[in-house]
């Protein structure tokens, strides 16, 4: 995810530090079609970006398994994650797309079986 901190070495100014595959990640969405907006700035633990895909919402937690942190969420992304409905942790492009489709997926619709 992102982590900020405000750094009085350059003047207290905020600094928002992503995970390295976090551009993959949106790259990968948006190139399949999906619409995504940074949540970058909302801090308190709340998901790196927002999607949008055929209609349906998400929030997803990316995530670098090579960083390292890894995959580890923080006490706030964790809370964020069981409290806030259609938030999904990801660590790849292909995986965030899978998330994405799934959550667009209409409920009577068992994708090909159970």
């Amino acid at each position: 995810g992102l982590a900020k901190s405000a750094n009085p070495s350059d003047g207290g100014m905020l600094q928002i530090n992503q995970d390295g595959n976090h551009d993959d990640v949106v790259k990968g969405l948006r190139d399949f079609g999906v619409l995504v907006k940074s949540l970058a700035g909302v801090g308190e633990g709340c998901g790196d970006i927002l999607c949008g895909y055929r209609g349906v919402l998400t929030v997803l937690e990316i995530k670098d398994p090579q960083s390292s942190r890894g995959t580890k969420l923080s006490q706030k992304e964790a809370e964020f994650v069981a409290t806030w409905p259609r938030v999904y942790v990801v660590t790849s492009a292909e995986e965030a797309i899978r998330c994405v489709v799934e959550a667009a997926r209409p409920r009577g619709d068992a994708g090909g079986g159970r």
